[in-house]
């Protein structure tokens, strides 16, 4: 874990022999997820270094080829990890797009919410009950807020004004 901060560090100060090898060995991830070059143990610093200095609106591969990481990946820590990166990158065009996919995801509708409750209709049992009714209406809550913040037209010049922001 330490190897993996300390690597974000080195690249957040510019070293560039650490970014270059770096985006490498992320480059081959990408090519296979299998690789060796990019073991789980910092596989999470290569995700933010990448979207730190490669990715920007005129160049989302690795952005996009990060985003099918984690629809391919069954792994909840691994999607952890791809979404904790995604929102690291410095260009606010990629920033919102990060959001409107977030946004949109695939629990986060009034139609899914309905089509996971048509589907545990007859599968239901007592003892997942209260649970399944808990998760149901926490993404009818979550569709209801993404249909609020679509509506909110200073948005975009919110997260423009938070990427740019220096801390």
């Amino acid at each position: 874990m330490l190897r993996g901060e300390i690597l974000t560090d080195l690249a957040e100060l510019g070293h560039e022999i650490t970014i270059n090898e770096v985006v490498r060995h992320f480059t081959a991830f990408l090519d296979d997820k299998h690789t060796p070059l990019l073991p789980p143990a910092t596989r999470k610093a290569a995700y933010v270094i990448a979207m730190m200095q490669t990715i920007n609106a005129s160049n989302k591969l690795g952005y996009e080829s990060l985003l099918r990481v984690y629809q391919e990946t069954d792994l909840t820590q691994e999607k952890v990890c791809i979404l904790d990166s995604l929102a690291c990158c410095h260009d606010s065009v990629v920033v919102l797009d990060v959001l409107n996919v977030l946004l949109t995801s695939m629990f986060s509708s009034g139609k899914k919410a309905n089509e996971i409750e048509a589907f545990f209709a007859s599968r239901i049992k007592p003892s997942i009950s209260r649970t399944l009714k808990q998760s149901l209406e926490r993404v009818k809550n979550n569709a209801r807020w993404i249909q609020r913040i679509k509506k909110d037209k200073d948005l975009g010049e919110i997260v423009r004004e938070l990427a740019y922001r220096k801390y």
